[in-house]
């Protein structure tokens, strides 16, 4: 069995033209038949009877549906006035439309052709010749190149980039016990925000600054993440032992990795550095440290990096302060 569609080309098709079908067998006693109905007519039936957007008929997962053909794809803009361009085949270039259906430029081969009122400006996409990589391109007018797309690498590097800069020196710790930033105001951001990481995301902070203290003094530096409401501890040096100097100079150098993302009790950040200060007697004291948190850490919230000192008691002898304080994210 068979059915045969006889129909008009399309540009010359009407309502009231006609579509035959004609059914035809060659078994015994099966009479062939034909039937014939208006364009107007079988439109009123698709309407009712095959309700399918084209949306629908693109992502239904049906292998036979794959080759459907848009003729026409209009986007729209509704600021500042209601309008569209519309983007259309037409043979061997893509056109493209105003909302005025007047034809504003179009793509044939490796040219750009922008309609202009009095003339055409004709821009020439072309691969230089030469060694240059594949994946370079010009766009050229009569008079030269007019823009240039250096080699672009097939996959680039992870970028390293600075997040914030000290630019002030942070409030002098002095006479305190209590737990203070060492952090100063400065250009960037100490924030990443909800989501903001990916696993392995790597990070830098790197401190110096001034300190003088007792010979009985301990200090103390953390490292938090603060999102807003609560601090994830993500560093903590413990109690450090300090000999008695005078304005020397110390250091501190941070390193993060992001292990695994999620709420407090999924996400991990892995956490670890140094500290040391410049004795009297031209030594120098050091302390290392490293933990890891899988437990407040939580990559679904934005996370604000806050580095503090604490001295064990308060003394006009013991203070601290930073000069520098970079942020960086190094992978």
């Amino acid at each position: 069995m068979a059915i045969i569609y006889s129909y008009p080309k399309q540009a010359s098709l009407q309502s009231t033209d006609l579509l035959i079908s004609t059914r035809f067998s060659t078994e015994s006693g099966v009479v062939s038949r034909s039937i014939s109905f208006s364009i107007e007519t079988l439109g009123e039936y698709i309407a009712a009877n095959h309700t399918s957007t084209l949306n629908q008929v693109l992502t239904a997962g049906n292998t036979s549906l794959l080759d459907a053909k848009v003729g026409s794809v209009y986007l729209y803009d509704a600021n500042p006035t209601a309008g569209y361009l519309r983007i259309a085949g037409n043979k061997n270039r893509i056109n493209f439309y105003n909302k005025n259906d007047s034809l504003i430029g179009y793509i044939v081969e490796d040219s750009l052709v922008l309609n202009d009122i009095s003339s055409d400006t004709i821009f020439t996409i072309k691969k230089p010749s030469g060694t240059t990589s594949s994946n370079t391109a010009t766009f050229q007018d009569a008079t030269g190149t007019v823009a240039y797309l250096s080699d672009i690498p097939a996959s680039l590097p992870t970028a390293n980039y600075g997040l914030f800069t000290q630019t002030v020196n942070s409030v002098e710790i002095v006479e305190s016990n209590s737990e203070r930033t060492l952090i100063g105001t400065g250009l960037g951001s100490l924030s990443v925000p909800a989501y903001g990481f990916n696993i392995g995301d790597s990070y830098r902070a790197s401190l110096m600054g001034h300190i003088s203290c007792l010979g009985s003094a301990t200090l103390r530096i953390r490292v938090k993440a603060w999102n807003g409401f609560s601090y994830a501890l993500l560093a903590d040096t413990g109690e450090i032992d300090l000999d008695s100097v005078t304005d020397q100079h110390w250091s501190l150098d941070i390193g993060f990795t992001i292990r695994a993302l999620g709420g407090a009790d999924q996400a991990s950040i892995v956490s670890g550095g140094s500290f040391y200060y410049n004795k009297t007697n031209g030594n120098i004291d050091l302390k290392n440290f490293v933990s890891e948190n899988n437990t407040t850490f939580d990559t679904e919230s934005d996370n604000e990096i806050v580095i503090t000192a604490q001295f064990n008691n308060a003394s006009a002898s013991n203070s601290i302060y930073s000069n520098l304080f970079t942020l960086t994210k190094t992978y």
